[in-house]
């Protein structure tokens, strides 16, 4: 398990190389916030200062219940909605709710790593399912023993997937879920890439159950550029969502008038949801035909796919072309 969020690592690796590689991650991408959003914050600066209201808390799930109707075909209620500061601070609500020193979470290899580490420091033990190229990506539970399984508290899964981009088929969404119910464990599902699913209508496993042991997080950070400005918010069984609402009002307080309401006009901006998804689509087709002559794909035994500068390949011969990451641990190409 890493020492540092890898993120940050990949960031520092990043900058300091910033004149030499082209950063395709989506967080960097210059997408402008909706005129009418960023005239809204201009105007409302004194929000930042202010909690936000019981009305607004309640507006904000009325918004969230929408998104969830629209994109997902989800019906959930109010009780079943709570807002979150961001989505690390949600999983770290998560662990503390959920999790008992010896428990057991079970995660993804690869996937978002963030919640193994929280686990970890709520002293439950960690342990790794790989996903199965040949199986678009799902987990291969059929390779861990039934007694491994029977340990396990929490299965942390990350759909549509960071870093291969998977979905998870309704078949496959059906069988986490069996499996989870049959040792009692909770399915967390972190789905902030829901929306951006283009080849289907995205998929959430509320959908498939929305009664079980489960609890999804969704934001829409990944649409909306506002930085520390955008909430998230939990959604999931109603006795799981008591215990983390009852978590929050002592982790969360005041809740920011600023985060709650921009976040729920972001929620209830359909009309902005297509528009920034037609950005993407178009922004994949163009990466899809970059120039040949001035940049590079390589890809490796694992099937990931880099593009680099030509001249940074000609200055250092392409060396090894290892990893799947925008750069190798020790800084080369």
């Amino acid at each position: 398990m890493a020492s540092r969020y890898p993120f940050a690592l990949i960031k520092e690796k990043l900058h300091a190389r910033r004149h030499e590689i082209s950063d395709f991650a989506i967080g960097a991408r210059r997408l402008a916030l909706p005129p009418e959003l960023a005239e809204w914050l201009r105007s409302n600066p004194d929000l930042a200062l202010k909690p936000a209201s019981p009305d607004a808390v309640s507006d904000f799930k009325d918004a969230a219940i929408s998104l969830l109707q629209q994109e997902y075909g989800v019906s959930l209620g109010r009780e079943q909605i709570v807002p979150m500061p961001g989505g690390r601070v949600a999983m770290t609500a998560i662990a503390a709710c959920m999790l008992h020193p010896g428990d057991n979470v079970l995660v993804t290899e690869p996937g978002y790593p963030a919640f193994a580490r929280l686990a970890a420091h709520w002293h439950a033990g960690v342990s790794s399912v790989s996903l199965d190229p040949l199986q678009s990506f799902a987990p291969d539970l059929s390779a861990l023993p039934l007694s491994d399984l029977e340990k396990v508290r929490i299965f942390s899964l990350n759909y549509p997937n960071n870093p291969t981009g998977a979905v998870l088929s309704a078949d496959a969404r059906r069988s986490i879920l069996d499996a989870a119910a049959d040792v009692n464990a909770l399915v967390f599902n972190d789905n902030v890439y829901g929306p951006l699913t283009y080849e289907s209508r995205p998929t959430s496993l509320l959908a498939d159950s929305a009664d079980a042991e489960l609890i999804e997080l969704h934001a829409l950070t990944k649409l909306y550029p506002l930085g520390p400005q955008g909430a998230s918010f939990l959604a999931g069984s109603t006795e799981a969502m008591q215990k983390i609402a009852t978590y929050a009002e002592f982790a969360w307080s005041p809740k920011s008038a600023l985060k709650i309401q921009a976040t729920t006009w972001c929620l209830r901006d359909v009309d902005g949801r297509a528009k920034i998804k037609s950005f993407f689509r178009t922004a994949q087709s163009a990466a899809r035909g970059f120039d040949g002559n001035r940049f590079r794909a390589l890809s490796n035994t694992s099937g990931n796919l880099r593009v680099v500068p030509t001249a940074s390949l000609d200055r250092r011969q392409a060396r090894e072309h290892r990893g799947g990451g925008c750069a190798d641990p020790d800084g080369r190409i």
